[in-house]
C-alpha cells in the first residue's frame, strides 16, 4: 500500500466513527431523524477532512523519524567474500590459500 491509500483508509474509518457517534447522539437525544441524518453527514464530511489531514501529519512524522532512524543507524558493510576467492586464495591465478 502506498502513502494515499494508508491516508484514504484512515480518514475513511474516522469520518465513519463521527457518523456513528453523531447518529448515536441523535438517537440518545431523541431528535427527529430528519436532523440527525444531516448531523451525521455533516459530521461524516468534516471528520473526512480532519482524518485526512491528521493522517497525512501523521503519516510525514512516520516517514521523517524512519528516515533519521536510518541516517543515524545505517546498515553496516561486510566484505565480500569472493573477493579473495572461494577459498581464500588469488582469483587471478585459481591458487587456494591452504591452511
Amino acid at each position: 500500500m502506498n502513502e494515499l491509500s494508508y491516508t484514504r483508509a484512515a480518514s475513511s474509518c474516522f469520518s465513519l466513527a463521527c457518523f456513528a457517534v453523531a447518529i448515536l447522539s441523535g438517537l440518545v437525544a431523541d431528535r427527529a431523524a430528519d436532523k440527525v441524518l444531516m448531523d451525521a453527514l455533516l459530521a461524516m464530511t468534516g471528520g473526512y477532512i480532519v482524518g485526512s489531514l491528521a493522517a497525512m501529519a501523521l503519516g510525514r512524522v512516520f516517514k521523517d523519524s524512519v528516515a533519521a532512524y536510518k541516517a543515524a543507524n545505517p546498515v553496516p558493510t561486510l566484505p565480500d567474500p569472493l573477493e579473495h576467492g572461494p577459498l581464500g586464495g588469488d582469483p587471478s591465478t585459481g591458487s587456494a590459500a591452504v591452511s
